[in-house]
């Protein structure tokens, strides 16, 4: 497992023109699938919006007819970005871990109706919250990554169970299914789940059962392979800054692939 997925597809929708911009705005959208103008408009703005780098695949009636890198790897550095540089998904991976769920559920060795505690009986409240409530965002519990960023915490490796009794050991912010507020917590403890009734590591688990069966060949969970993409992020009105990626124990379920 050597390789996380190498592109970034960002969806182009072809509709109606845009209301006319000023005479100083930069290139327009295309409405038809010209790679010139697609080129032109996607650089001006990726530039505009300070983005670092991007990998840009458009795909039309099943045919590829744009891919094209931009940008640099890594802020400050002559690394350019291709169609085939690595890039991390961030909670994407959050879908990944439902389909390997949902699979799972399929096995009989789950149901989304079981109550947490099945699971983890001295977590808070957790005869009332269901698998399908982590999933959906609804089951109040408190959520590790709030602030959006990597802070001091999360450069430090933690067990997943730890981390999971940590935030689902606090006061729920809201009764169960009362409303939605998402949380990193609540797929945290599906990716535990996850691997507990599959008796594999996660990252086993989503090469066997969803990467591998869809040729998804150079996509894994938990790795940064040579030649990815950095991320970035900034404070305030400051400039970019690369960051490195949280520390063991942190991603489990919520993101990591």
């Amino acid at each position: 497992m050597r390789h996380v997925v190498p592109l970034v597809a960002l969806a182009f929708a072809c509709r109606t023109p845009a209301p006319v911009a000023p005479k100083d705005a930069g290139p327009q959208a295309p409405t038809t699938l010209d790679p010139a103008a697609i080129d032109a408009w996607l650089a001006s703005e990726l530039k505009s919006r300070g983005v670092v780098g991007a990998s840009v695949l458009i795909v039309h009636e099943g045919a590829t007819v744009f891919a094209k890198g931009y940008g640099t790897r890594t802020v400050g550095k002559q690394e350019p970005i291709d169609q085939d540089t690595p890039f991390h998904v961030g909670s994407v991976g959050k879908q990944i871990t439902c389909g390997a769920v949902m699979l799972l559920a399929e096995d009989g060795k789950l149901k989304l109706t079981d109550p947490v505690a099945k699971y983890y009986p001295q977590l808070v409240r957790a005869n009332d919250i269901t698998l399908d409530d982590l999933g959906a965002h609804m089951s109040g519990y408190r959520d590790f990554y709030p602030l959006d960023y990597m802070d001091a915490r999360m450069s430090k490796a933690i067990e997943p169970d730890e981390l999971i009794a940590r935030y689902a050991g606090l006061p729920l912010d809201y009764e169960p299914r009362a409303r939605s507020s998402y949380s990193n917590t609540g797929y945290a403890i599906l990716g535990r789940v996850a691997e507990r009734v599959s008796g594999m590591p996660l990252a086993q688990l989503l090469q066997q059962r969803i990467f591998k069966p869809l040729g998804m060949t150079h996509s894994a969970y938990g790795t940064v392979p040579p030649g990815a993409a950095t991320g970035h992020d900034s404070f305030l009105l400051g400039p970019r800054e690369a960051r490195a990626p949280e520390a063991a124990g942190w991603a489990i379920g919520a993101f990591g692939v």
